[in-house]
């Protein structure tokens, strides 16, 4: 009967060894878990940190469906005009939201449409006609079976570099030249054809809140 004793508390000794090591394992796994979770939640207080430079900053969002069925474009109305940042605090800003048009498969090339959208001078605009040798480029809308849209934010200052820099109380001038067949045109295209044109208008609101202040004299 020893023997057979000696050979289960054998045995048990070395399941205990193995839950030990199991249990080890169990317990490193649980501090690395425990330290990812404070590595994610330093991450997190992070970008909620700044939250408010891009995203609670945000006051207003536009949508211009860029296609030559959008009655924004006709002109003989002035929805293309469109103002922005009005009204708006000093951190707030608004953007605008460009969008493609997108076609279903086995459309026909004649019913599709691309374009390149370029900020240009307001003699560029009025005239429908891009001298720039090397125009600003907003979007290029080429693949008509993709959703694709592309983000303006207009705020004076930007983190991205090279990214355009929008000035309170002065205007800016998209267009697209673009025509059949012929995607990088840079006269004439849609802008003449079907009035594929926008202009936005930059708040000054510094200026009106200077005016506000100001108070009328009473007269005597």
């Amino acid at each position: 009967m020893s023997v057979r004793y000696d050979f289960v508390s054998t045995e048990m000794d070395s399941n205990l060894f193995k839950m030990s090591e199991s249990l080890r394992t169990m317990m490193k796994m649980l501090v690395s878990f425990r330290v990812r979770l404070q590595h994610l939640y330093v991450l997190w207080i992070l970008t909620f940190m700044q939250l408010p430079h891009d995203i609670v900053a945000l006051r207003q969002s536009h949508y211009v469906h860029w296609n030559s069925s959008n009655p924004i474009f006709r002109i003989d109305n002035t929805d293309h005009i469109i103002d922005v940042n009005k009204g708006n605090k000093p951190w707030e800003y608004d953007q605008v939201n460009i969008i493609c048009p997108v076609y279903q498969p086995g459309t026909a090339v004649d019913d599709i449409e691309t374009y390149v959208i370029y900020s240009v001078t307001k003699e560029e605009y009025d005239s429908c006609r891009i001298t720039d040798p090397d125009p600003r480029v907003i979007a290029i809308c080429n693949k008509p079976h993709e959703l694709m849209y592309f983000t303006i934010t207009f705020r004076s200052f930007t983190p991205t570099p090279g990214g355009m820099e929008f000035q309170p109380g002065k205007d800016y001038f998209f267009i697209s030249t673009s025509a059949k067949g012929d995607l990088y045109r840079r006269a004439g295209g849609h802008c003449s054809s079907h009035h594929m044109k926008a202009a936005f208008k930059v708040a000054n609101n510094q200026l009106a809140g200077d005016i506000a202040k100001i108070k009328p004299k009473s007269g005597k």
